[in-house]
């Protein structure tokens, strides 16, 4: 009798269907291109009749305006993102109103000052993000974009719609027969309205392979502080850094800037089996694109914290 030979299926068809065809790594690289420009320290995953939803958090020794710039720079995608191969905005939007949620800095009295000696600091720092408040609702954001991304011969293109919230720090790109998670609030601060989005995406054509696919970015800042001895020698002007890790000097306190980082990717795909199918895909890729993502950030902005270098 001749011997027995147990055939075990494999699971590779199975993906590269699932993905048209590609690998697994360049299918989800267009959601994390938009989305996986961060990095998780902590990640969580969790499934619904909604399909799938991965959330990963960060916290990055970098104030928020330059990261938040690096997530809405879609169109240098394809210059840090593997398997990216090429990433364009097709649509801006208009001008954002520089007079609907921007508060005057509020004056400080002398006697307030001689009370609280910090005060004059917190209204310096609250000024600059006034100023950068101001400096984004006069820009345009991406409104649509696409994005190629591939392994070898193969590869697929995608098109989103983008949503910018600058106040709050927020992009999302959303494509399918998804809808925003801004609030009718928020879009209407970005010049939209919730029931003509709520209706182009039911109007919208599922793609191939997603039928929805949601990835919001949310930049909140934070601040630590770390002592300093009162007989350390004075800083000089010329070791005073700006930009990344930025420290703030008060009253032998040095405050350095962090931001952390909150990405949500929430898809569906077409085909039931294959949302089975992926398991830990999305999460796989997500730290693939941190590390991208991490190198761009110390490219743009140098060392994290001025070299201390963040956790993973």
């Amino acid at each position: 009798m001749p011997p027995r030979v147990l055939l075990l299926p494999s699971r590779r068809p199975l993906l590269a269907c699932a993905h048209g065809g590609s690998s697994r790594r360049p299918f989800f690289s267009l959601p994390s291109a938009v989305a996986a420009a961060l990095n998780p320290s902590s990640s969580t995953s969790s499934s619904s009749g909604g399909g799938q939803t991965i959330t990963v958090t960060r916290t990055l020794p970098y104030p928020p305006a330059p990261l938040y710039d690096l997530i809405a720079d879609v169109d240098a995608y394809a210059s840090f993102l593997p398997h990216c191969h090429a990433s364009r905005v097709t649509e801006w939007s208009d001008p954002l109103p520089t007079s609907a949620s921007v508060d005057t800095p509020t004056a400080t009295t002398e006697h307030q000052h001689q009370q609280q000696s910090h005060q004059h600091q917190q209204q310096h720092e609250h000024g600059q993000e006034q100023e950068q408040e101001q400096r984004k609702r006069g820009r345009r954001w991406p409104r649509r974009g696409t994005l190629t991304v591939g392994y070898g011969p193969l590869t697929q293109t995608y098109s989103s719609r983008l949503y910018c919230h600058p106040a709050t720090y927020v992009v999302e790109a959303v494509s399918g027969r998804a809808s925003p998670t801004l609030s009718p609030s928020e879009l209407r601060d970005i010049g939209l309205d919730a029931d003509a989005e709520a209706r182009r995406a039911r109007e919208s054509r599922p793609g191939d392979t997603f039928e929805s696919l949601v990835t919001r970015w949310r930049v909140i800042p934070s601040s630590s502080a770390e002592s300093e001895s009162e007989s350390s020698s004075p800083p000089s002007s010329s070791s005073a850094s700006s930009g990344a890790g930025a420290r703030r000097q008060s009253g032998g306190v040095a405050a350095m800037t962090t931001t952390r980082v909150e990405l949500a990717i929430r898809y569906k795909f077409a085909n039931p089996v294959f949302q089975l199918a992926t398991g830990q895909f999305g999460e796989e890729i997500a730290k693939l694109m941190i590390e991208a993502f991490e190198k761009r950030a110390r490219e743009k902005l140098g060392p994290a914290g001025g070299g201390a270098g963040s956790k993973l």
